[in-house]
């Protein structure tokens, strides 16, 4: 997993001109429906919305024990 990261990271280096804008997001027990952009009622999230709409999103993970 560490590799995946590693390379993911460099390979975004070598093919953006400039420095790269990453931002990883990563929380605990936060499940899918959590925010408002993914159908959540209830909670509003309007920063984490903006964001959802102007990133790429990797939504199909795996996980191992």
């Amino acid at each position: 997993m560490k590799i995946t990261a590693i390379l993911f990271l460099l390979s975004i280096g070598f093919t953006v001109f400039g420095k790269p804008n990453v931002l990883i997001i990563m929380t605990d027990d936060q499940g899918y429906p959590e925010i408002s952009a993914h159908g959540n009622p209830v909670l509003q999230t309007p920063n984490l919305d903006r964001l959802h709409e102007q990133s790429l999103r990797l939504s199909d993970y795996h996980v191992a024990p």
